[in-house]
């Protein structure tokens, strides 16, 4: 049936009546629900040919969406990994009938019968065995069916004879072994959460801390399981214990049973080779104390790994309690405070961790938990910077009490705060090539490299979450929905965020990234749609964002009232009216809007009042700062830049070097507005690799300034490398300087079919209509020239008098009128 049965078994990786039977045998263009002939047939007869030589399925997804996304994307291992005795053409066959390509495939299934045959007939004549006559006169089908049992034959042989060897194997290399730890459960169902969770994770520490070898992350052993057996809590049976085990791919699995025995607990584990199933060890050991308890356990468990691994050097066991807490009041109150954060209850979560430093004032792992929730990495509380520091600095005054992943947690942690990217990024990178199944570090990594300006890893990182945790509701969220958008993979952005929307409907935030995917994608009417299912799930969402699709949809002047009307509603919520303060949404965007309509009194009123008003907001300094070079008032936007470079925080130095630059290319100084893009590369390497943007931008606009075309396209080609956010003023710019770079190489129609675009996204870029009036001039196409100067004149109609723009629309419109 080749991916069309249905199993009502539930020890599967999918839901109970889904397609999972044969799914590993599945064509791309099956997977993907597209229209079937019977080149899909020769694809899955490929995919049993590779499996009979290999004695491994090419496709090895832990669940459905993991093989479909293996199936579509990515090319399974050579037969080499598996077999050195294989002809090269043996290779070719399989390659051909898995093409991923149609054309690319065996267009008939006698094709790859010949080949088959040819390649019989060689192997035949290589060994010197001659066939009679009669079997030469043989049918067709005899001849296929005995190729077949010969190939079985020998597959067979060759896969009992691996199975064997590898069993022979008494030592492996440290780096491909691994223990899974399961969740430590009471036998009872009555159960205290708190003290099964707080043993739990101290073992794992216990053993992350002092094992030779990798110990999986809790997280991804805790979700295959619920995956496997829809549960995630309560006992797990043995057969569970080692499917789950066996599909972690892990070496050994430790289970444990708590029991009580008057009024002291017990704990009753066991370590198991998960290849064979047999025990390695087993022990009761019994206290109140949880860290007793786990140093009893890892101090038992951890020679037995050594032996059993082949490993001879000591292993020094760390007590749990040197890098926790030796004192167990506080380590059940971080143990609430975990178990709070992982329900999203930020402020409680806060709570439990200072009752744990109450009570011990140098635990390190509770300052080092509130500082994360601060930073707003793992919480929705946002962003405290102050307190995120000041907490992390505690930490750093203990970290001697701290485990080696807690440490390292610690140390992006502080360089993220103190602006110190690369290192950041390096510590996480460690942190996932150490735990690569760790979910947290794959989350971290993929969220502050989008942060960054690391679009490229932010997709990676995320995609290989989504194949470990396949139905996280957080992976493969905002950061990596807009980073796919940022690198110009606008179809892909909007597939994914169906899927998130899939994940998380009741989410407001989910709809608003749809509704941004069907803005990037030129649809301002669906986009509307989405923000009014936003607003309908949560009705503080805010009106702003139909402002925003009136703008997309070329209604600029409808965008302009929507927003003033707003900003001046008395009637809203205070909370509310905190948000239209940000950049993208409030008093800035309004200026901007202005902007767009030749109002520029009007973008100069906002800004001084915004200025007057707004604190010190790096990001929306920024905008102010570009929106006063925009207009002309170099002198208050370099009394900006001189304020700025003032001030000791880091993002106020990075955009004021940003706004200088643009004023002195503006200004025509290449020297020095060179001098400021250098610092800004220079810069990226610390600060954030989205400042190469902003170096880009000011070396375009300097090769712009000199007509020369050729710098100017090497800039844009660098800069579009990048990334470029994809709704933003940037990208307006970016695509701008685009058309002129086209048009001073001569290339007029391309220029036009720049601006095109950008109406065709940001409908209300007025300026777009003028100038594409001007480049229809010289394409001779003057019916489609006047169109665009009226379109843009009636735009432009309360723009302030005396501006160059509408003045020389009006005169080339009346000279094309005759």
């Amino acid at each position: 049936d080749f991916g069309l049965a249905k199993l009502a078994g539930k020890t599967r990786l999918t839901k109970e009546g889904s397609t999972v039977g044969t799914a590993a045998y599945m064509s791309p263009e099956q997977a993907l629900g597209k229209d079937v002939d019977y080149r899909s047939d020769i694809f899955s007869l490929g995919v049993i040919l590779y499996e009979m030589l290999a004695g491994s399925p090419p496709f090895k997804g832990e669940h459905e969406a993991a093989l479909v996304y293996e199936i579509v994307h990515e090319d399974p291992s050579p037969l080499s990994d598996y077999r050195s005795d294989l002809p090269r053409e043996c290779q070719t066959i399989v390659d051909r009938a898995q093409s991923k390509d149609l054309a690319g495939r065996y267009q008939s299934i006698e094709d790859m019968k010949a080949e088959i045959n040819a390649l019989k007939e060689r192997s035949r004549d290589s060994s010197g065995t001659k066939r009679s006559g009669q079997r030469r006169a043989g049918g067709s089908k005899i001849k296929w069916q005995a190729g077949i049992v010969i190939i079985a034959v020998v597959c067979i042989t060759v896969i009992l004879t691996s199975l064997y060897m590898s069993r022979q194997r008494e030592v492996v290399s440290t780096e491909e072994l691994s223990l899974a730890v399961m969740d430590f459960r009471y036998l009872t169902v009555q159960e205290d959460p708190a003290f099964s969770a707080g043993v739990t994770e101290l073992v794992y520490i216990g053993l992350v801390e002092s094992s030779p070898i990798r110990i999986q992350s809790s997280e991804y052993v805790q979700d295959l399981r619920r995956r496997l057996f829809d549960s995630a809590n309560g006992p797990i049976q043995e057969g569970q214990v080692l499917e789950i085990a066996r599909k972690s791919g892990a070496t050994y699995v430790l289970t444990g049973r708590i029991g009580t025995l008057g009024d002291e607990r017990f704990i009753t584990w066991r370590l198991v080779d998960v290849q064979t199933g047999q025990s390695i060890g087993a022990k009761r050991v019994e206290s109140d104390e949880m860290s007793t308890l786990a140093n009893e356990i890892v101090g038992a468990v951890l020679p037995l790994i050594a032996r059993y691994s082949g490993i001879e050097e000591p292993i020094e066991q760390v007590p749990v309690e040197q890098i926790t807490t030796d004192k167990s009041p506080a380590y059940q109150h971080y143990i609430s405070g975990r178990l709070l954060r992982r329900q999203w209850r930020t402020e409680e979560a806060i709570r439990e961790y200072e009752q744990a430093i109450a009570i011990d004032s140098s635990f390190a792992l509770a300052y080092l938990g509130i500082s994360r929730l601060h930073f707003g990495v793992t919480s929705r509380i946002g962003l405290n910077i102050g307190e995120a520091k000041r907490y992390a600095g505690l930490a750093w005054k203990y970290h001697a009490r701290l485990g080696i992943k807690d440490r390292m947690w610690l140390d992006a942690l502080r360089y993220s705060i103190d602006y110190r990217v690369s290192e950041e990024i390096a510590v996480l990178r460690e942190i996932h090539e150490r735990w690569p199944d760790d979910r947290e570090a794959i989350y971290n990594l993929s969220e502050r490299s989008y942060f960054w300006g690391l679009s490229e890893e932010t997709v990676t990182m995320t995609e290989k979450g989504l194949r470990l945790f396949p139905d996280d509701k957080y992976i493969g969220g905002p950061a990596y929905l807009n980073a796919l958008a940022s690198l110009g993979r606008i179809d892909e952005a909007f597939r994914a965020t169906l899927v998130y929307i899939d994940k998380n409907p009741e989410n407001a935030n989910a709809w608003d990234e749809l509704a941004l995917r069907y803005l990037a994608l030129g649809h301002p009417d669906s986009a509307e749609a989405a923000y009014r299912k936003a607003l309908e799930i949560d009705p503080d969402w805010g009106e702003f964002n139909y402002a925003v699709c009136a703008y997309h949809a070329g209604h600029l002047k409808r965008a302009i009232a929507d927003f003033e009307r707003i900003l001046k509603d008395e009637s809203l919520p205070e909370h509310e009216r905190r948000r239209l303060v940000l950049p993208r949404y409030g008093a800035v965007t309004l200026a901007m809007l202005y902007l767009e309509a030749g109002r520029y009194r009007d973008v100069m009123r906002v800004c001084d009042e915004y200025l007057e008003s707004a604190g010190e907001n790096p990001v929306s300094l920024y905008f102010i700062g570009r929106l006063y070079v925009a207009v002309g008032q170099t002198e208050k936007a370099s009394a900006m830049v001189r304020e700025m470079s003032r001030s000791d925080k880091v993002g106020m130095q990075v955009h004021a070097l940003n706004i200088r630059g643009n004023l002195l290319s503006a200004a025509g100084d290449v020297e020095e507005a060179r001098k400021a893009a250098a610092q800004l590369h220079e810069w990226a390497e610390t600060r954030g690799f989205f400042l190469h943007v902003h170096a880009f931008e000011i070396e375009t606009a300097i090769a712009l300034t000199a007509n020369d075309h050729r710098a100017a396209s090497e800039a844009l080609e660098s800069w579009n490398h990048v990334g470029i956010n994809t709704l933003g003023l940037i990208h307006i710019e970016y695509l701008t300087m685009l058309a002129s770079a086209y048009r001073l190489a001569g290339q007029t129609e391309k220029a036009a079919e720049v601006h095109e675009e950008i109406l065709r996204i940001f409908g209300g870029h007025a300026l777009s209509h003028y100038e594409l009036g001007k480049l229809y001039e010289e394409l001779e196409r003057p019916a489609d020239a006047r169109r665009e100067y009226e379109k843009f004149l009636k735009m432009w109609s309360q723009a302030d008098e005396g501006l160059p723009q509408p003045v020389d629309a009006k005169a080339r419109l009346t000279a094309l009128r005759g």
